[in-house]
């Protein structure tokens, strides 16, 4: 049972009953409250009476111990009733110091401590044969796998692993990647090949394609003229013209659009956009 301070005052406790001699020098030791006549006034008669009818009447309301540090001890219900005899601020003090009580945290018992047994000496040597071999594959020594081993299991050495983790252990190391290691290439699949599309054609006369063909021969010769002439080989024969334009011979310039007619009415054919 927890202790019980009322006013500063340190009250005795024996078994489940609280002793009234420290709660009356709590309430200040004023004689017209002493213990032995508030139990004997009428209704603290009759309140005992009812708690020893209770369910718990096996066990008496009040008990009167003999001797140098005997006393009179009292139930719970009894402390209650004493403290309102006494004065409405003392029952309070009273009621907070057990709420005090009922609400400190209570010292709990340290759980015991797990014991296990470490890796017997067969299953050190599996798992250190485990260790070398992992090594060996990845090209690394034998101690980063050790490290790995005790920052898992959390342990000071590899032997300490719980015998009952040794397949796990066993199974960490063989699943372990290394810093340095080398992992395999990755194989992509081949790229397909970009898909051919067909470019459009139309099927043109070779009078008008030998026409467009000669016309460009035309074409061709007289912009060679046209440079020539802005280059001042020929400035007797054409007219200055604007900058940014070339003179041509008009019918150069009548055949060159009757050819570009052509040429566009040939390439809408081409893409399905003539009539």
């Amino acid at each position: 049972m927890p202790p019980l301070s009322v006013c500063d005052t340190a009250i005795s406790v024996h078994k489940s009953f609280y002793s009234l001699n420290d709660l009356h020098q709590a309430a200040g030791g004023d004689a017209k409250y002493k213990p032995a006549l508030f139990l004997r006034n009428e209704q603290t008669q009759a309140l005992i009476a009812e708690i020893e009818k209770g369910t718990d009447s096996y066990l008496l309301a009040v008990e009167i111990i003999k001797g140098r540090n005997g006393g009179t001890y009292v139930c719970k219900e009894l402390v209650y009733a004493y403290a309102m005899w006494i004065s409405p601020k003392f029952n309070l003090a009273v009621i907070r110091a057990f709420d005090a009580t009922v609400s400190q945290p209570q010292p709990t018992t340290p759980a015991p401590a797990i014991e296990y047994k470490p890796l017997n000496p067969q299953q050190q040597v599996g798992l250190s044969k485990a260790v070398r071999l992992r090594a060996k594959e990845a090209h690394t020594t034998t101690v980063k796998i050790y490290r790995e081993l005790r920052e898992v299991f959390e342990v000071a050495s590899w032997k300490e692993i719980p015998a009952e983790k040794y397949t796990e252990a066993k199974a960490l190391v063989k699943s372990m990647a290394l810093e340095g290691e080398l992992m395999p290439r990755h194989t992509f699949p081949p790229m397909p090949e970009p898909a051919c599309h067909p470019q459009p054609s139309v099927v043109v006369p070779l009078d008008d394609w030998m026409m467009i063909a000669d016309c460009f021969r035309t074409l061709s010769l007289a912009m060679d003229e046209a440079w020539n002439h802005q280059g001042g080989r020929s400035a007797n024969r054409y007219n200055n013209p604007p900058p940014g334009y070339v003179q041509l011979p008009y019918q150069v310039a009548s055949r060159s659009g009757r050819v570009m007619g052509k040429i566009s009415q040939y390439t809408f054919a081409a893409y399905g956009l003539g009539s």
